[in-house]
């Protein structure tokens, strides 16, 4: 059996916090406003003019789910990647996709990521318990990295 010898935990170093995220945001005419979101969704970014854009996150969001879904939603309002109920679903996803991305170039740079898994943090939960984000936000990352051969890059 392998032992895992990645010790750490938390925010695997000097990852973007809560805060900083609410700062670039502001910096960006982006409104956070937890009372607005819809009643089954658990975020929502909607452009407010040409320059302007306003994020709901639902209040049961928490520590890394909650900065891992912040993070997307604000890489929505970068991207200008919206979309509404009648948009075609592979636009959609494509919208989704774009501020993945961004979310996860700001929360897991592919460096940290790598590091990490040369201390032997290999296993999903290993990477998501050392950067406090998701299963699925870590998934997610590794995925985009994996895009086009991006791990050599």
């Amino acid at each position: 059996m392998v032992q895992c010898v990645c010790y750490t935990s938390g925010t695997g170093g000097d990852s973007v916090t809560v805060n900083e995220l609410y700062d670039y945001a502001e910096a960006h005419s982006v409104i956070i406003d937890d009372a607005f979101v819809f009643d089954k969704a658990r975020a929502v970014s909607l452009p407010l003019g040409e320059d302007l854009c306003v994020i709901g996150l639902h209040p049961s969001l928490r520590g890394g789910a909650y900065r891992a879904q912040l993070a997307h939603e604000i890489g929505h309002c970068m991207t200008g990647a919206f979309y509404n109920e009648h948009t075609p679903v592979f636009t959609r996803g494509q919208c989704e996709h774009r501020a993945d991305k961004w979310a996860v170039r700001r929360l897991l740079p592919k460096k940290k990521l790598l590091a990490a898994m040369q201390d032997g943090c290999v296993e999903v939960w290993q990477l998501a318990d050392h950067f406090d984000l998701p299963d699925d936000f870590i998934i997610r990352a590794i995925q985009i990295y994996g895009e086009g051969n991006q791990w050599q890059r």
